[in-house]
């Protein structure tokens, strides 16, 4: 029952904050078929509509055996550049 409870609040559970050039992000979710992920990202716009983001993310894949759940995590980064195509 607490499995399903975190992925409940973890899929709904998302944040976001936006400054005039500025946006700062975080998420959490669940991934199919039994992941939990977070993300968090920075972005910052540009002239004529262009942006950056910084982002990073961070996981687990759940393993069912106890005492297994933390040996599938996975975490990630990187750095997007947005073009404006219209």
């Amino acid at each position: 029952m607490k499995k399903i409870i975190l992925a409940m609040i973890c899929a709904i559970a998302s944040f976001g904050a936006s400054a005039q050039d500025s946006k700062f992000t975080v998420n959490a979710g669940f991934l199919f078929p039994s992941t939990l992920n977070a993300t968090v990202g920075y972005e910052r716009s540009f002239t004529y509509g262009n942006a950056v983001e910084v982002y990073g993310e961070i996981g687990n894949h759940g393993k069912t055996a106890p005492g297994q759940f933390w040996k599938g995590y996975y975490w990630d980064g990187g750095l997007i550049y947005k073009h404006r195509l219209h």
